[in-house]
């Protein structure tokens, strides 16, 4: 091994911190001889220069010399070298952020193990499901483009073609804005994130479903607010229970996801719907809008909450449907003046200058009508996919667990029976990867959320069917 010759610090000085390293990483363990001809011929130094460098190493107590046998790496050595390395373990430990639950870290693990069944995220291997033709066409159109800008970070609201587009867009669901009141962000969880750290403090109230999305990131936890469930039923939230938490409780923010929730796929009816704005309207609820996965139904859903939102009360979260990769699902925030202003600024501090390109391609799906055809495309095939997911889950689950067939649109959320324990079954399972309610509530243990679409019919049959045999086992 060479030390670097052009570099400023002394020879030796280099040679002893090599040998430090490889204490470190174990090639010179407690114990092992050392002599001035082994550094200077595994150095390629001087015997001058490896005998400074061995001197330094004494100095430290890292090596000590026995005047009868030779010099030896000392038995402190280890420890005389970490003490000077920072504790990394003991700073993270008091870092802001919350680390994730075990089994979280387990999911994401799981889930970039491409040799095992996914029934947890989109992963696009099923051609069926994939919008290959869409992603196709807004590509080419950007290889056509003569779009100066195309490679630069410029406008922190976001590329101003697309906010006009987004805006547009937003029309088909009834929501009236304007391109200045647009905030686009690459993906939904950028811009969930940036609203967090934007209007929660610690010790805020804060309300949403008994399962959801958002309690999978840590960032609620993180900032100190308390959280605070509202009980649901197949249909979403249950509007008394919201209105007598609200009373109870000082009055804080809402997470609501009233259209093909996630993770329990439930659409509010027209009934609900009104009767929660008429809550959140009593009780001047500031209230965020998660409208992510709406594109993908079978009966219209209603309109969002924002459209009969006169007041500014509500921010409002939509974007490209999660079937789309991660590189094409641009997310958009619709909201009040000061709101938008404020989420730029904890935008640019949080990610920075986002790239033009992901906005240019959701722009030209958009614009040509790309994107809305291939989600038209796709709810012409959901009822079969839907009667095949149903027959499997009776195949395999009857009798164990329960499910909305209505429901079964991006993803099937599945609930067990008592005695068996979801984040068991997922720990052993190794070869299908799934998520459990566990990621969606600290206190659940009994339900699991599989992806409609993201695997074959076959895999997906083969996956149910071994986590069927492990549920049985715990039964048994």
């Amino acid at each position: 091994m060479n030390i670097n010759k052009g570099n400023s610090v002394p020879f030796y000085v280099q040679v002893a911190e090599h040998i430090k390293n490889m204490i470190r990483y174990g090639y010179y363990p407690v114990g092992k001889r050392i002599s001035v001809r082994k550094v200077s011929d595994e150095f390629g130094v001087s015997k001058s220069v490896a005998e400074n460098a061995l001197d330094m190493l004494k100095s430290e107590n890292i090596v000590e010399t026995h005047h009868k046998s030779g010099t030896y790496i000392s038995k402190d050595a280890l420890n005389n070298i970490l003490q000077n390395t920072p504790d990394w373990q003991k700073l993270s430990d008091k870092g802001a952020y919350q680390p994730n639950r075990e089994v979280m870290k387990q999911t994401s693990i799981r889930g970039a193990d491409r040799s095992a069944i996914n029934l947890g995220y989109y992963n696009y291997d099923e051609p069926y499901f994939h919008p290959y033709e869409a992603l196709e066409y807004a590509m080419k159109s950007m290889l056509e483009m003569d779009y100066a800008g195309m490679f630069s970070c410029g406008d922190y609201l976001g590329l101003p073609e697309l906010r006009a587009e987004v805006a547009k867009h937003c029309l088909r669901y009834g929501i009236k804005t304007t391109p200045d009141n647009v905030l686009i962000f690459n993906v939904w969880y950028q811009a969930m994130n940036a609203i967090s750290h934007a209007f929660l403090t610690h010790g805020a109230n804060v309300f949403m479903s008994e399962y959801d999305v958002m309690n999978s990131m840590r960032t609620v936890s993180t900032l100190g607010s308390n959280i605070n469930y509202i009980n649901c039923d197949p249909d979403g939230i249950i509007p008394e229970d919201l209105d007598k938490k609200l009373s109870l409780k000082r009055t804080g923010v809402m997470y609501i996801n009233p259209v093909n929730h996630w993770p329990t796929g439930a659409t509010f009816n027209e009934s609900r719907r009104a009767e929660t704005l008429e809550i959140i309207r009593k009780h001047k609820l500031p209230v965020v809008e998660m409208d992510l996965l709406r594109d993908l139904w079978i009966d219209e859903p209603p309109m969002p909450l924002k459209s009969d939102d006169n007041d500014g009360q509500i921010i409002y979260v939509g974007a490209m449907s999660n079937l789309f990769n991660v590189g094409s699902r641009s997310a958009w925030v619709v909201a009040p003046d000061p709101v938008v202003e404020r989420l730029m600024d904890v935008k640019l501090q949080l990610y920075g200058a986002l790239s033009h390109l992901v906005e240019i391609l959701t722009w030209q799906m958009l614009k040509s009508g790309a994107y809305v055809r291939n989600m038209e495309r796709m709810r012409e095939l959901l009822p079969a996919r839907i009667d095949s997911l149903d027959r499997i889950f009776r195949d395999y689950l009857g009798g164990m667990a329960s499910w909305e067939k209505k429901n079964l649109l991006y993803y099937s959320w599945i609930k067990f029976g008592r005695g068996i324990n979801t984040d068991k079954v997922f720990l052993d399972c190794r070869d299908v990867f799934f998520q459990t309610g566990s990621l969606f509530n600290d206190r659940e243990h009994s339900h699991i959320l599989i992806s409609s679409n993201s695997e074959s019919l076959e895999n997906i049959e083969l996956g149910v069917a071994a986590i069927a045999a492990s549920a049985k086992k715990q039964i048994s």
